[in-house]
């Protein structure tokens, strides 16, 4: 019998905490993120995109919802951050969607691909909070 890897120690599984709400212009009243992109979060969704750790997604998902009620209201559309389509091909897979698509199966919820992005970015790996929202700007449109 082979022993499952554990990525989430009980000391990190403390910051599993709520992210904050982000405040959108458009048709988005509000955008909720799972989790803050650094620290452990960031660590762990790296090894998932560039190493391809997939079962990390099972764990941080699952300690996740333990930490919180996994019921989502109905007005809260659970979706994605999308990919530039050639970047997605090379890679074959969109960790956002993989992930979003785990909240979905824990919540029973669909998982809508509501938005679609239309330019191609340079990497965003190495940039803090603020240079990655300047990069992205004007880099997706919501799907008709």
């Amino acid at each position: 019998m082979t022993k499952k890897v554990k990525y989430i120690c009980d000391k990190c599984y403390l910051f599993l905490s709520e992210a904050t709400s982000i405040f959108a212009q458009g048709n988005l009243r509000e955008v909720i993120s799972i989790w803050e992109y650094e620290g452990l979060i960031k660590k762990l969704i790296l090894k998932i995109k560039y190493d391809g750790f997939f079962d990390i997604i099972d764990e941080l998902v699952e300690k996740t919802f333990e930490r919180r009620e996994n019921y989502i209201p109905e007005d809260i559309i659970i979706t994605f951050v999308p990919m530039f389509e050639k970047k997605e091909r090379q890679r074959g897979f969109n960790q956002a969607e993989l992930i979003a698509k785990k909240v979905g199966k824990i919540t029973g919820r669909d998982v809508l691909p509501l938005l679609e992005k239309i330019k191609d970015i340079p990497s965003q790996t190495e940039m803090d909070k603020e240079e990655r929202i300047k990069n992205v700007k004007d880099s997706f449109q919501i799907k008709e």
